[in-house]
C-alpha cells in the first residue's frame, strides 16, 4: 500500500473508531441491562432475557460437567451421556421429546465440551411451557436403560471414527495429549476409543447422579416471552427438583512445560499441516483480555499478519490462530495448512517469525484499532439470533459468572498496544510450546486412483439400493469468544437435521412485518429487496447473478468460482491489501462464491457502516481488475483445496456420485479429480476478464438487505453505488436438461484403508425442479424418509435408533433451476458397512412401496410449517429467504402463502411422489473408506 493511501486509510480509521466506539458503547450497554438473574431455592440459576424481534425463544440448560471432570478409564463419558439424555426418561419413550419438538416447528440437540454440557431447543414462543416442561427431563429423570445405552456407544463409536476420518481433528487431538501431561484437557471431549467401548451402565448411572443436579446448572431463557410468566413456568417444572450433593472440585493442575515438545501424525494424506500450542492463563485472568486482542491481529481476517505472512506468500491456503481460553489454563493456537509441495516445517518457520515480530514490537495503532472494532462487533452481531444470546450467557456464566460478559468491550477497549506485546512475550516462549505436523504418507498409493475416487467401478443387478444427500453445516466465524477453537474440533458434531434449515413457512406468532418485504427494480434491471429490523444495529446483505459455473467456458470448469473468488483480489480502485484492511477494520464481512446456476454474495455490518460495505462491494463486482500475481495465487489455492478434498471419504464419495449419476457436459456433472485439476490449470487470467464482462451485470443482479435500515435508505445507497450500471449484450439464460433416470444399479467402491469410517451415498437423478407442481410433495415426502435428519426420520429410527449403526444418516435432494438428485448418506464403522447398506436400500423400498402414514405425514407437513420462525431469527436468515423466493420466481406472496401452499399437499399426493420419483432398484451406490467386498 502507497504512503498516501496508508495515511488516507488512517484518517478514515480513526474517523471511524470514534464514531463506532459510541454507537457500540450505548448498544452494549443496552443489550446487557435486561438481563434477569434468579435463583430458585435448589440452588439453579435462571437467566431470562427478553427479546422480542422475532417470535421465537431459546431454552438452554447448561451443567457444569465436561470432560475435564473425568478421568482415564471413563474419558468420554459426559459426552456419552449426553446422547443418552435423548433416550427413554421418567415421562417420555425414547425419542418421543425430538418428536414432539419437531411436530411444533421447533428444534433441538446438545453439546459437551471440555467444560459444560448443555442442551437446547428453540422453537416459536407459543410453546414456552412445552419446551420447559421437556428440557426438565434432563435434571434426575433419564432412566438409562442397558439396551438403550449398547445402541448409542455404537452411535457415539460411529460419530468418534468419522472424526477420525479427518487430519484437522487428528492432529488437534495428538497436539493437546502432548501439551498436557497431567490435567484432563489432555483427552478429547468424546473420549478414548477403549474407554468408550468399556465404559459400563452403572459407571454411566453414577456420573449422572454426581453432575445432574440444579445447583450445578443455568437454564437461560432468551427471546419473545413475558418474564414474570417464565419464571412461575420455570418454578413450576424445577422448582420441584432437589439439589444434590456434588461432588469436590476438579483440582489436577497442569505442571509448567519446561522445554519444547514435538508430535508428528503419519497419515495418508495430501496436504501437511502444523499446529502449534502455547500454554495460557485461565478465562478470568486479566490477561485474556491482550491475548484477544493479540488473537484478533494475527488472523482477524485478511488484513491480519498470518494471512498476509502465509497465505499471500503462497506457504499456506489457510493459516489461524485461537485465543479460545477456558475454565482452567488452556492453550493459544495458531496453525496453517500447506499449499501443494510445502511442508510443515516451511509452515512453522512462517508463524513462528511473525510471533516473534509481535514479541518485538508492540501492534500499530491501526492494527489496534481494527481488533478492538472486530471484537465489538463480533458481540453486537450476536444479539441477531437469540440462541446466541442464550449460547453467551450461558457460556460465561458456566465458566464465570454471566455479567463476566459486561466488562468484555470496556476490558478490550482498554488494551494497551504494550500489553499485547507483553503477553506475547510473557506466554510465547520456546520452553511453553508444544508443535504438532501433520504428515502425509502414502499420497503416490491415492494418486493413482481413478480421478472420481474408485478403483473399480461394476454395475449390478441388484434390485435394492438406497439414497443419501449431505447438507453441510455453515462455517463458525473465524473467533468465538465462548471458548470453541475455529475448526470446531472439540464440540460435538451434531448430526444434521435437514429441515430446518431450508424451511420456510407461516406460523400464527408470525409478525406481518416478516411477510411485507419492500421490493423494487431499478431502470437498469436490478431487483432490490429490503426487510426492515429495527432491533439491533446490524444489516445482513445477501444476493446473486446470473453467472455460475453453468456458463464456464468448454473444458475450463472452474472459470465461475475462480472470478468470484477473485473479486476482492483488486479493483480499479482498491487493492486487495486495500479491500481487507477497510472491512476488516470495522468488523464487517464480505463474502462471493459462485454456484451452478448463480455468482453468490453477501456482507454484513454494522448499521453505520452499511454505506462502506456497499461500497466495496459495488467496487468489486463491477470493477474487478484480476492481477495477474492475485489469479495465480487463486488459482494455486484452488488447486490446493483440490488436493486436501481426496482427504475425506465423504467428499470422495459425493464427487464419484455427481460423476456417475450426471453425464459429462452436464452442468450437474462433476469432474474427476484429474480432470478437475486439467481443466483449473488451464485457466488464464483473460478467461475471468472476459467471463466477468460477459456475466456480470445488472440486470441479472438481486439484492436483498435485511436489518436496521428502511427501505428508503436501503433503496438509495443500492441506487448510488449500483445505479449506473448498465449492461450490454444478450441477458444470459439459463436451461438445464433433466436426466432421465438410470436402468440399473451402479455400484463404485473407493479404498482408503488408513481411514475410520466408511461414508456411503446412495440416489439417482431425481426430475424435479423447484418450479413443478409435484415439488411441495416430494419435500413432505424426503422429510418423512430422511430430510429429518438421524434423530427423527425413518432411516434414523431404523438405522441410528433402533440399531445403533451410524451416527449420522439423512437423505435430501436438490430441487433448483435444473432437477438435481435425490440421495442418502450415512457414515458408519467397516464391519457393520454391509448391514448399514442393507437396511438403508430396504428401508428406501418398503417407504415406496408401502408410504407415509398419516401421522408421518402430518408430523412433517407440520414441522415445514411450524419451523419458519426459527428460520427467520437473524437478519442473514431472512435475507436469504427472500433471496430464494426471488431467484426461484416465487413471488413476495410466497412467504405468506406457505403454510397454506404445503396444508394443500395430501397423503395420497406425497405417497405418489415415493412411488414417482424413488428409484432404489436402479441407483447409485458410492462407498468410500475402509471397506473390504464380502467374499
Amino acid at each position: 500500500m502507497s504512503l498516501k493511501s496508508l495515511n488516507r486509510f488512517t484518517r478514515f480509521a480513526f474517523f471511524i473508531l470514534i464514531v463506532l466506539t459510541l454507537a457500540i458503547s450505548a448498544t452494549w450497554a443496552q443489550q446487557i441491562s435486561n438481563v434477569k438473574e434468579v435463583k430458585l431455592a435448589n440452588g439453579l440459576t435462571v437467566l431470562l432475557k427478553e427479546n422480542h424481534a422475532a417470535p421465537v425463544f431459546t431454552a438452554q440448560i447448561w451443567f457444569k460437567v465436561g470432560s475435564r471432570n473425568e478421568h482415564t478409564g471413563i474419558t468420554g463419558i459426559s459426552h456419552m451421556l449426553e446422547h443418552m439424555l435423548f433416550n427413554s426418561s421418567k415421562n417420555y419413550k425414547k425419542g418421543e421429546i425430538t418428536r414432539i419438538i419437531r411436530e411444533r416447528g421447533g428444534i433441538e440437540n446438545a453439546a459437551t465440551w471440555t467444560d459444560f454440557t448443555y442442551y437446547w431447543q428453540l422453537l416459536s414462543s407459543e410453546h414456552l411451557e412445552l419446551s420447559l416442561k421437556t428440557l426438565a427431563e434432563r435434571v434426575g429423570n433419564a432412566l438409562l436403560l442397558e439396551d438403550e445405552f449398547q445402541k448409542e456407544r455404537t452411535v457415539v463409536l460411529s460419530e468418534l471414527e468419522g472424526k477420525q476420518n479427518d487430519p484437522d481433528w487428528l492432529l488437534y487431538e495428538s497436539l493437546w495429549a502432548t501439551a498436557f501431561m497431567a490435567h484432563p484437557y489432555q483427552w478429547p471431549t468424546i473420549g478414548w476409543q477403549s474407554d468408550v467401548q468399556n465404559i459400563d451402565i452403572s459407571q454411566l448411572r453414577t456420573y449422572y447422579k454426581t453432575y445432574y443436579h440444579p445447583n450445578n446448572a443455568t437454564l437461560v431463557l432468551v427471546g419473545d416471552f413475558n418474564t414474570d410468566n417464565a419464571l412461575q413456568l420455570v418454578k413450576k417444572y424445577f422448582g420441584g427438583k432437589p439439589a444434590g450433593k456434588l461432588p469436590r472440585p476438579a483440582y489436577t493442575t497442569e505442571p509448567p512445560q519446561r522445554g519444547r515438545r514435538t508430535v508428528e501424525v503419519r497419515r495418508e494424506g495430501n496436504a501437511e499441516r502444523v499446529e502449534l500450542g502455547y500454554h495460557i492463563p485461565s478465562l478470568t485472568d486479566e490477561d485474556t483480555y491482550p491475548l484477544m486482542v493479540l488473537d484478533q491481529v494475527m488472523s482477524g481476517g485478511k488484513s491480519s499478519r498470518l494471512y498476509q505472512a502465509l497465505v499471500e506468500t503462497q506457504l499456506a491456503t489457510s493459516a489461524w490462530s485461537n485465543a479460545g481460553s477456558r475454565r482452567d489454563p488452556a492453550l493459544f493456537m495458531f496453525g496453517a495448512t500447506a499449499r501443494q509441495g510445502v511442508t510443515a516445517e516451511a509452515l512453522e518457520k512462517a508463524i513462528l517469525e511473525q510471533i516473534e515480530k509481535i514479541k518485538a514490537a508492540p501492534p500499530t495503532a491501526e492494527e489496534m484499532q481494527a481488533a478492538k472494532n472486530q471484537l465489538e462487533a463480533y458481540f453486537v452481531f450476536q444479539n441477531d439470533s437469540v440462541s446466541d444470546q442464550g449460547e453467551q450467557l450461558g457460556y460465561y456464566n458456566t465458566l464465570a459468572t454471566w455479567q463476566y460478559g459486561e466488562n468484555i468491550i470496556p476490558k478490550i477497549k482498554a488494551v494497551t498496544p504494550e500489553q499485547v506485546q507483553a503477553v506475547a512475550q510473557k506466554y510465547f516462549t520456546d520452553d511453553n510450546l508444544t508443535v504438532g505436523r501433520f504428515i502425509p504418507v502414502n499420497q503416490a498409493r491415492q494418486q493413482a486412483t481413478n480421478g472420481a475416487g474408485p478403483l473399480h467401478t461394476a454395475k449390478s443387478r441388484e434390485q435394492k439400493t438406497g439414497s443419501s444427500e449431505s447438507l453441510f453445516l455453515g462455517n463458525a466465524p473465524k473467533t468465538s469468544y465462548l471458548g470453541q477453537s475455529n475448526l470446531s474440533t472439540e464440540l460435538k458434531r451434531v448430526p444434521r437435521q435437514v429441515g430446518a434449515s431450508a424451511a420456510s413457512a407461516t406460523s400464527k406468532s408470525q409478525s406481518s412485518t416478516l411477510i411485507r418485504p419492500h421490493r423494487e427494480v431499478l431502470p437498469n434491471g436490478i431487483t432490490v429487496i429490503v426487510h426492515e429490523n429495527h432491533s439491533n444495529p446490524t444489516v445482513a446483505v445477501a444476493g446473486n447473478l446470473k453467472a455460475g459455473s453453468y456458463f464456464d467456458p468448454p473444458g475450463k470448469k472452474g472459470v465461475a468460482s475462480l472470478t468470484a473468488n477473485m473479486l476482492s483480489r483488486g479493483t480499479n480502485k482498491r487493492t486487495a491489501l486495500e479491500i481487507a484492511r477497510e472491512i476488516d477494520f470495522v468488523g464487517a464481512t464480505i463474502g462471493t462464491s459462485a454456484g451452478v446456476e448463480s455468482a453468490d454474495f453477501n456482507a454484513r455490518a454494522l448499521t453505520k457502516d452499511l454505506p462502506l460495505v456497499m461500497d466495496i462491494l459495488s467496487d468489486e463486482l463491477r470493477n474487478a481488475n484480476f492481477p495477474q500475481d492475485q489469479f495465480e495465487r487463486a488459482k494455486g489455492e484452488m488447486l490446493s483445496n483440490l488436493e486436501q478434498s481426496k482427504e475425506l471419504p465423504e467428499a470422495r464419495a459425493f464427487r464419484a456420485f455427481y460423476n456417475s449419476v450426471f453425464p459429462a457436459g452436464h452442468p450437474y456433472h462433476e469432474l474427476t479429480f484429474e480432470q478437475a485439476q486439467a481443466e483449473l490449470q488451464a485457466i488464464t487470467r483473460d478467461d475471468l476478464v472476459s467471463f466477468h464482462k460477459k456475466y456480470y451485470r445488472p440486470d441479472t443482479m438481486i439484492i436483498v438487505i435485511a436489518g436496521d435500515v428502511t427501505a428508503a435508505e436501503a433503496i438509495d445507497l443500492v441506487k448510488r453505488y449500483f445505479g449506473d450500471w448498465q449492461a450490454s449484450g444478450p441477458k444470459p439464460e439459463i436451461n438445464i436438461p433433466n436426466i432421465e433416470p438410470q436402468k440399473e444399479p451402479v455400484r463404485i467402491v473407493i479404498p482408503m484403508a488408513d481411514k475410520s469410517e466408511v461414508n456411503v451415498v446412495f440416489g439417482h437423478a431425481l426430475g424435479v425442479r423447484r418450479s413443478d407442481p409435484d415439488f411441495y410433495a416430494v419435500r413432505i415426502m424426503n422429510q418423512i424418509l430422511g430430510g429429518a435428519g438421524a434423530l427423527a426420520s425413518l432411516l434414523g429410527e431404523d438405522i441410528r435408533e433402533r440399531q445403533g449403526l451410524a451416527y449420522d444418516v439423512y437423505s435430501t435432494f436438490d430441487a433448483t433451476l435444473g432437477a438435481g438428485p435425490w440421495y442418502a448418506a450415512l457414515g458408519t464403522n467397516p464391519k457393520n458397512a454391509d448391514k448399514a447398506i442393507e437396511s438403508l436400500k430396504r428401508d428406501i423400498q418398503e417407504f415406496k412401496a408401502k408410504g407415509a402414514t398419516k401421522r408421518q405425514y402430518e408430523q412433517a407437513r407440520e414441522f415445514i410449517i411450524g419451523v419458519f420462525p426459527i428460520a427467520l431469527e437473524t437478519n442473514a436468515g431472512i435475507a436469504r429467504m427472500l433471496l430464494n423466493a426471488e431467484f426461484y420466481g416465487l413471488g413476495m406472496d410466497y412467504l405468506a402463502n406457505y403454510a397454506k401452499i404445503y396444508r394443500s399437499v395430501t397423503l395420497e399426493q406425497v405417497n405418489a411422489a415415493a412411488r414417482k420419483y424413488l428409484h432404489p432398484e436402479a441407483a447409485t451406490l458410492v462407498i468410500a473408506g475402509p471397506y473390504q467386498e464380502s467374499k
